[in-house]
Formats: C-alpha cells, sequence, structure tokens
C-alpha cells in the first residue's frame, strides 16, 4: 500500500516541479506508528546538479522553529518549571515597559503580547540574553496584551531567553536536551551541524528571472528561538509523530507533552483575523478542518526555502515538506493544494474553511477612524451611503460584511485598488482584502486588523 501512496504523491510532486521554478521538494507522509512514504525529487544545489536531496538533508526551518520552541515550553510546564498563565515580569530584565511585564507566557506562545513582528535588530548580541536586554524587550507593543493578534519573532526570543533561565541552559543546548534528542532528532540543530554540505541551498529568482543559489546563514542568537533551526523530512516527521503519539519515539512510554496542553496548542487560541476558520493556537497555527478533523502545524519559509508541518491528530495523519525555492503567494498556494492532495491520497478528507459563529457585530459607525501601524501611512475607515469604506488618502475600497466583526473587500471592488491597501496574506486561500474589527467596550473601535496585520486607532 505504502507503494502505491508513494507512486501517487510522486506524481503530484512532480507535476507541481515541472509547471514551477521549484529545484527540489522532499515530503514524508505518516501516522502515530511511523512513516506512510518518503519521497524527494530535485537537486540540493542547481549549481551542483548531481546531488539530489535525501530524507536527511538538511534545510532551515524558519518560522517552524517556533513549534519547536512552544514544544519544549510545553515540556517544561509539564515538569512544572513553568506555568502558561504566569506574567513573564519574574524573568525580564530591567527596563522592560510595564505593559510588557504584565503579558503571559501563553500570550507570547499565541502572539497576543502586542508586542509587533519584529524590530529587524536579531542580530545585536554576542548571545541570546544579550538581545534580550539590548533589544527584544524594546520592541514596540501595538496594544496592550491579549487584545489583538499581532504575529511577533521577538515575542519567542522572550520565550527562549525564558527557556535559558529555568533550565540554566542555553537555548540550542536545552531544545537539543529537551526535544532533539529524545525524538532521535540527529539531523536537527542551530548551527549547519558543522557540515554545510549536509544542508540545502536555497534558491530564489533575481529581477532579470535568472534562477540563484544562495548559502543558508547561520541564525544569530536573537533568531534562534523564532525562526532559526535547521532541521530534514525525516526529523520533522519524528517531530511529527511524536505529536500525534502525544509520547516520546516508540516503544517509549514517556510522554511528549500532556493531553491537556497538547489540546491547548492545537485548539483554536488567537483569532488571526481572516475570513476563514485560520486561528492560532500555542506555537502552531490552528486549521483548515478536514472532515471531522481539526488540522494544526507551522510554516516557515525564508530568502529561497519553505517548510510545512501539517498534523491531523483524530485521524492520526501528518505530513513534513520542504523545498527550496523562495514562495510567493500564487506558489504558496500551489504548494498548500498539493499537500492536501497528497493527505487525501493518505487518507484525509479534504480541506474546508468554514467561519466559526461570531454573534459580536461591530457597528458601522464605531469602526469609522483613521488607524496606524507604527509606521507608515494610516489606514482611514470611512462610512458612505451606508456602506464601510477601507484605504488611505489615494484609494478606498468598499467592503461587505463577512461574519462576526470581520468584513471583506466588496465584490465590486477593484482589485488593482484592493492590492494598495497593506494585506498580508498566510496560507489559507483568503480575500484580498479581510478586515476584523476588535469590539471595544466604548463607542469606538480601537484596533483592526487587515489579513493578519494589526492596526490601532489615532489618537
Amino acid at each position: 500500500m505504502g507503494t502505491a501512496l508513494r507512486s501517487a504523491a510522486a506524481q503530484l510532486i512532480t507535476n507541481l516541479t515541472a509547471t514551477s521554478a521549484i529545484p527540489a521538494v522532499c515530503v514524508t507522509a505518516f501516522d502515530r506508528e511511523g512513516e506512510i512514504f518518503t519521497f524527494c525529487h530535485g537537486p540540493r544545489d542547481i549549481d551542483c546538479p548531481r546531488t539530489p536531496l535525501d530524507p536527511y538533508t538538511r534545510f532551515r526551518t524558519y518560522s517552524l522553529t517556533k513549534m519547536f520552541t512552544a514544544t519544549v515550553i510545553l515540556r517544561l510546564v509539564d515538569d512544572g518549571r513553568i506555568r502558561l498563565d504566569q506574567p513573564i515580569s519574574s524573568f525580564l530584565p530591567s527596563g522592560a515597559p510595564d505593559a510588557l511585564r504584565a503579558a503571559t507566557v501563553r500570550q507570547l506562545l499565541g502572539h497576543m503580547s502586542g508586542l509587533v513582528r519584529d524590530t529587524g535588530a536579531t542580530a545585536i548580541g554576542r548571545d541570546l540574553a544579550d538581545y534580550v536586554t539590548m533589544a527584544a524587550i524594546h520592541t514596540p507593543s501595538i496594544a496592550p496584551p491579549g487584545i489583538i493578534y499581532a504575529y511577533s519573532d521577538a515575542g519567542f526570543a522572550l520565550l527562549g531567553h525564558l527557556v535559558e533561565q529555568v533550565t540554566g541552559t542555553e537555548f540550542s543546548r536545552a531544545v537539543n536536551e529537551w526535544l532533539f534528542e529524545p525524538l532521535g532528532m540527529r539531523s536537527s540543530c542551530f548551527d549547519n551541524g558543522g557540515d554545510p554540505a549536509s544542508v540545502s541551498a536555497e534558491h530564489a529568482m533575481s529581477r532579470d528571472g535568472v534562477m540563484m543559489s544562495i548559502a543558508p546563514r547561520k541564525p544569530a542568537p536573537g533568531e534562534r528561538p523564532a525562526n532559526g533551526a535547521f532541521s530534514s523530512c525525516h526529523d520533522i516527521a519524528r517531530f511529527g509523530m511524536a505529536h500525534l503519539r502525544g509520547r516520546l519515539p516508540l516503544k517509549s512510554s514517556q510522554r511528549l507533552v500532556s493531553a491537556g496542553l497538547l489540546s491547548d496548542m492545537s485548539n483554536r487560541g488567537a483569532d488571526i483575523g481572516l475570513d476563514v476558520d485560520f486561528h492560532y493556537g500555542l506555537g502552531a497555527y490552528v486549521g483548515p478542518r478536514f472532515g471531522e478533523d481539526l488540522g494544526y502545524g507551522n510554516l516557515g519559509h525564508g530568502l529561497g526555502c519553505w517548510s510545512r508541518l501539517v498534523l491531523l491528530p483524530r485521524s492520526g495523519l501528518g505530513l513534513a515538506w520542504f523545498d527550496n525555492l523562495a514562495g510567493s503567494l500564487e506558489l504558496n498556494w500551489r504548494r498548500e493544494e498539493t499537500i492536501q492532495q497528497i493527505l487525501a491520497v493518505a487518507g484525509a478528507e479534504r480541506p474546508s474553511w468554514e467561519c466559526l459563529p461570531d454573534p459580536t457585530r461591530v457597528p458601522p459607525e464605531q469602526a469609522v477612524g483613521s488607524y496606524r501601524r507604527l509606521t507608515g501611512r494610516p489606514l482611514l475607515v470611512q462610512l458612505r451611503d451606508d456602506r464601510l469604506r477601507i484605504g488611505n488618502d489615494a484609494v478606498t475600497v468598499p467592503l461587505r460584511w463577512h461574519h462576526g466583526s470581520t468584513y471583506v473587500a466588496a465584490a465590486d471592488a477593484d482589485r488593482a485598488a484592493a492590492s494598495l491597501v497593506p494585506t498580508w496574506t498566510p496560507s489559507a486561500l483568503t480575500s484580498p482584502c479581510t478586515v476584523r474589527f476588535v469590539p471595544s467596550e466604548t463607542a469606538t473601535v480601537n484596533y483592526l486588523s487587515v489579513n493578519g496585520v494589526p492596526f490601532r486607532r489615532n489618537l
């Protein structure tokens, strides 16, 4: 059976690579008990076309690293060293603002601390403690903790610092001790494993349409907890199997994380603010639903590679994916479609993105106003002819109510105009412009998100 499944998956992957510029893909499908099939296709590096990918080829996982960090945190919670709802003030260095000190471990794991995406200063410092003291604690906040989803690498750097504080061990060594070694993830590390030849090159298209090979960069200490791990398809599959089992490798009775904490990780947490049921749990994206199975996992992408882990806990199926080309919106959609087709070959139902019932509806007049990120031009929300519109001084996009406090670009919205509204589109096949207003107890809305990017009202 595995051979037939592998053959069907191989056809799907070769179809994708034949009609895209992706040099190489490695995929492993698995269940709770082990590997179902692995298929690798293409070279590690277009400059060395005779060196193929294999299941042990390392890739930089980028933001998939966050799921490693979250799992280590949850193992430390199980061990009684950390509490999810404890304020992080106890381990922050002096100089951290009061709003940050009030944030909890759970809020950092779920991107609900209010910290913005990053500071652009991750290379600061000789070690993680230096980075936290000199940069991470000074990351600006868009909102107080618990208000709105705000994706933040700096928040995960703080979690990495917490790991160091409670274990007394440098972060990468602590992850090795608490995760990589117990799971037998021998290809996983934070330093290329001392063997750059075992790491896939990254690839990107130049402005002239020429494919470029890029040597993966060693991550700075401040980057490691959020996006600095290297791993292989084999190891990501082992990690996924442990999540599906809730235990360490086969023949081990030791649990990975308690069932309640795994449920916290994989249940809907922060509302990302899209027009589909796509949430963020604890270090993991949650959605879509595959029949009765609510999927979860994470993804990572950087200068020239793309990684994905999908877990279906009810059916016990999972899939690990690496390829070595930079992402684009259209290509990411094709990757996701191929992943869903492979999961269907392995027995999963087709996914759906239904919306959750949401009784909270923001009156349009409460949303009118000017909103801003920490930088850039403000967004204007206006009410004209009983229709909300969002945009800037140059262009506005009409909105229609979708559900709850969420609006999407109206059918008559000009797509070119909608593209001028700042957007960030995750893996879901979302509307070109989705706006979620955060309900307020006052007469005005103070926060909104546009395709997952938070804004606050101008005072």
